[in-house]
């Protein structure tokens, strides 16, 4: 008994292996602290702070001054979000139900334009479509009206739509590839027209891959800078009306560049929690025992729909073009020349 009671001491005194994902954990929480809490926290304390007191005359000064930042913003970011799941959802259709040829070409072209920065489209569309662009001089030359100004609200949502539908256009094709056809079977079965099959069937079961995307689109375009710097001019956004306070020829004004983050930030924050509550407070469920059959489609509607989806890619791919034909001119300082050298390209290495 007395063996058996000393040798449980010194078991007792062993001590147990450290777990080294504990330590793991501590410095994740470090490195989030370190730069995520604490800049965001010198963000509120910037906003908040005003002649050495706690005052909230930074908010009440923006959304009595400055709130069209605000409202432009949410105005472009839902614009975007729209059009991109107009655009992202019929092609994600068309391509994995409708049989359009060239599938994985197709795939790859879509993303193509999420490779390149947004501002890359908007400078391209300005090569285009520009008080100078190459389209605008051409319809002048021709005697034809002109298309419009691309610069501002129009041109903001151009350029990101065309760059961030391919968000709405992954998540829909891969959600209905993995979609059960049993269940539209079953309602197909039971006397349910395609139209209502596909609106109370297939819709609520794409439902969070669509909010998903749209997430996905609406936080990059509320927090994109490029494009509407580049594209929007004097049609200030929120990243745009930071930048300009913070950083201003005539004296900038961090505190009210702070706050227009801290209700940028808020935006964000409101529109992911809402998502998530909306998909949260509902059920969607698929077996996913066997593929999607694709049903059968007319051939004209077949051809419609790969003259849509080759259309929509080509525009799409546009900016990456320009880019690359505009690289190859030779130019005099801002001034192209027409002609192809590769003197650009010596002269940048």
């Amino acid at each position: 008994m007395a063996g058996s009671a000393t040798a449980s001491k010194a078991l007792g005194r062993v001590r147990a292996p450290r777990d080294p994902w504990q330590g793991v954990l501590a410095l994740s929480y470090g490195l989030l602290i370190f730069f995520i809490a604490y800049p965001l926290g010198e963000l509120l304390f910037s906003s908040l702070r005003a002649e050495g007191a706690w005052s909230l005359v930074h908010f009440a000064k923006f959304f009595h001054y400055h709130s069209d930042a605000l409202e432009h913003s949410l105005y472009v970011g839902v614009m975007v979000t729209l059009f991109s799941a107009v655009i992202g959802v019929p092609l994600a259709a068309a391509v994995t139900r409708w049989g359009v040829p060239g599938k994985a070409l197709v795939r790859a072209l879509v993303v193509l334009p999420l490779v390149s920065p947004p501002f890359i489209g908007a400078y391209s569309w300005i090569l285009l479509l520009g008080r100078n662009g190459w389209l605008t001089r051409l319809l002048e030359a021709g005697g034809l009206p002109s298309l419009g100004t691309i610069y501002g609200a129009k041109g903001i949502i151009l350029a990101l739509t065309l760059n961030l539908y391919p968000f709405i256009f992954l998540l829909v094709s891969a959600s209905l590839t993995s979609l059960d056809p049993a269940l539209e079977e079953a309602a197909a079965n039971l006397g349910a027209t395609p139209w209502r099959i596909f609106r109370t069937v297939t819709v609520p079961l794409l439902t969070p891959a669509i909010l998903g995307g749209a997430l996905l689109v609406f936080l990059t375009t509320l927090a994109d800078f490029g494009s509407a710097i580049t594209i929007g001019v004097d049609y200030d956004v929120l990243p745009t009306f930071i930048y300009k306070n913070f950083i201003n020829e005539m004296g900038g004004e961090p505190a009210m560049a702070a706050t227009a983050g801290i209700i940028l930030l808020a935006c964000t924050t409101a529109v992911l929690l809402v998502e998530r509550w909306y998909v949260g407070r509902r059920s969607y469920v698929m077996s996913g025992l066997r593929r999607a059959a694709k049903p059968e489609v007319a051939p004209r509607l077949r051809r419609l729909a790969t003259a849509l989806a080759y259309g929509i890619i080509g525009l799409s791919l546009v900016p990456t073009v320009v880019v690359v034909v505009t690289s190859f001119f030779p130019s005099d300082g801002p001034i192209m020349r027409p002609g192809f050298s590769s003197s650009n390209y010596l002269h940048v290495f």
